[in-house]
């Protein structure tokens, strides 16, 4: 803040002795000048208080999970907050990347801070379509998610890749980066056939051999 007294050919002496047509405030406290404009002095004093810089504490950065969102928040202090998209108060969900800002008012002056937020994608895989397999088949589920945190299968079992012999319900879950992406598949069993075809046999022309299975559809 600059103090001017408004007569720039005067001799402006300060509180502390620098003569000077202005004075540059930097802290709380009083000033005083005394202008002499030829055989003319005038005084005034006027006190000034420096407000502390509000700082809302903001991290450099943020980031969420594709899909999700994640709460900037502002520390508590200040009589009002605003967030770039108008949005007051001191906490804003963010689900889109890019920068915001908020603008922190406190004792008459505003200060913004800025934050950079990103969006970190999903370790998505696909464990397919569901499965039906015969009895004595078994199948191999793998996410194929390269540098993640871990695979765990039905909230129990951390492996890799699961290989099934028993019908129902699998669920693989992949962590990378704090991200988190879930995928279910249905597989099942089905019995083999089991039947016998009669003994080796010799038709005359004409006859016909019924062949019967004994299997249901």
């Amino acid at each position: 803040f600059v103090l001017d007294p408004g007569y720039p050919t005067a001799i402006c002496t300060w509180q502390d002795g620098t003569v000077s047509p202005t004075y540059d405030v930097q802290y709380t406290g009083i000033y005083s000048v005394n202008v002499q404009l030829g055989d003319c002095i005038d005084n005034a004093q006027v006190y000034i208080q420096v407000a502390t810089p509000f700082d809302a504490q903001l991290p450099a950065s943020a980031s969420f999970c594709d899909g999700d969102s994640v709460l900037l928040l502002a520390a508590f202090g200040a009589a009002n907050y605003e967030w770039q998209n108008g949005a007051t108060g001191n906490q804003l969900w963010a689900s889109v990347p890019g920068v915001y800002s908020v603008t922190s008012t406190e004792q008459g002056c505003t200060f913004t801070d800025d934050i950079l937020v990103m969006a970190e994608p999903l370790p998505a895989f696909d464990l397919g379509l569901d499965l039906t397999l015969c009895e004595g088949e078994t199948v191999v589920l793998e996410p194929n998610v390269a540098g993640v945190d871990y695979v765990v299968f039905n909230d129990s079992l951390t492996t890799p890749s699961l290989t099934v012999t028993e019908a129902g319900s699998y669920t693989a879950e992949v962590a990378s980066g704090g991200c988190v992406f879930r995928d279910t598949i249905e597989v099942e069993f089905r019995p083999v056939p089991v039947f016998d075809l009669p003994e080796d046999s010799v038709l005359c022309p004409g006859d016909v051999l019924r062949i019967e299975t004994g299997l249901e559809d």
